[in-house]
């Protein structure tokens, strides 16, 4: 496997959510991720150490990385490769295509093991989420559509939201909860699995939402789309959700939380795709953006969840 120590080109700034009330809120100081000589970053997974998956796109491709204290490191399994998450024991699971199609795969200590479920009768497999156990979600696609996916040890099943026309799923935690998205006839929201119950994640006014990722302590990070068809992430919070948006960018999503409430993922700001890292500082609210480029006031608008 190739490695490539490259220099870490960082963007910092602090934005701040904007309650419009007198209340302390959740701030956080941020942190643009480009990998040097790409095109576009996206930043997909984070785990409590820190360390961050995500891919690069340059002349020749996509490729997966680990940034962990500072440093990249490149793979390719063995073409396009996407990395979708890390634990806390460095596994990495992602997918990557070949001239058979769209597999999944496992990353640890620098070997690869792919993985298609019920190959040949699903068309490609995606794996987007582990936890510390090891187990692992993502979804595959069938004749009937995608169906969200479990891998535990050497089972695996499907997991379909009761009425939907489709599932795919993104994160699982410690506890074994699950998020996702799924679409019906009304259009595609957010999904938890938690003790065998569905519940959905909806955000009044969106035309599409999707739950990437859960912690330990229940928060749910994700990305909803508006009216207008620009994307904003989210993070909920027993029950309440912040819509987090970036002055200067036109489209932000979040993919990935980790149990200190750090968050990461991509932001257009109409040169390309960034990476990002969001960590939670405690701060008052109605400070001012500062950084390289980018300057504003951040508000964040909180609404009950729907």
């Amino acid at each position: 496997m190739k490695r490539y120590y490259l220099c870490f080109v960082l963007m910092t700034s602090c934005f701040i959510l904007c309650l419009g009330q007198a209340a302390s809120a959740t701030s956080y100081h941020f942190s643009t991720i480009d990998y040097s000589g790409a095109s576009s970053t996206y930043a997909y997974g984070i785990n409590d150490a820190g360390q961050i998956t995500g891919i690069y796109e340059d002349g020749t491709g996509d490729h997966g990385f680990i940034l962990s204290g500072g440093l990249f490191s490149s793979f390719d399994y063995p073409g396009l490769t996407i990395a979708s998450d890390i634990d806390d024991n460095g596994q990495v699971v992602g997918s990557y295509v070949d001239e058979n199609g769209l597999h999944g795969y496992l990353l640890y200590n620098g070997n690869f093991t792919s993985f298609d479920y019920n190959y040949p009768w699903s068309y490609s497999t995606q794996l987007r989420g582990i936890n510390d156990a090891g187990e692992i979600v993502g979804d595959y696609l069938d004749a009937y559509g995608n169906n969200g996916l479990l891998i535990s040890g050497s089972n695996s099943s499907s997991i379909e939201v009761p009425g939907a026309t489709w599932t795919q799923a993104f994160g699982i935690n410690d506890l074994d909860q699950v998020v996702g998205k799924y679409g019906d006839g009304s259009g595609t929201h957010g999904f938890l699995l938690s003790g065998g119950i569905f519940s959905s994640i909806d955000y009044s006014g969106a035309n599409g939402l999707e739950a990437a990722d859960i912690n330990d302590s229940g928060q749910i990070a994700g990305s909803y789309m508006d009216g207008t068809g620009a994307w904003h992430g989210f993070i909920q919070s027993d029950g309440i959700m912040s819509v987090i948006d970036l002055p200067g960018a036109s489209e932000l999503y979040i993919s990935g939380i980790n149990d200190a409430g750090q968050a990461v993922g991509m932001y257009s700001d109409g040169s390309g795709y960034h990476g990002f890292l969001a960590t939670p500082v405690p701060e008052p609210a109605s400070l001012l953006l500062i950084g390289s480029g980018l300057a504003g006031l951040l508000c964040i608008r909180r609404k009950k969840q729907s």
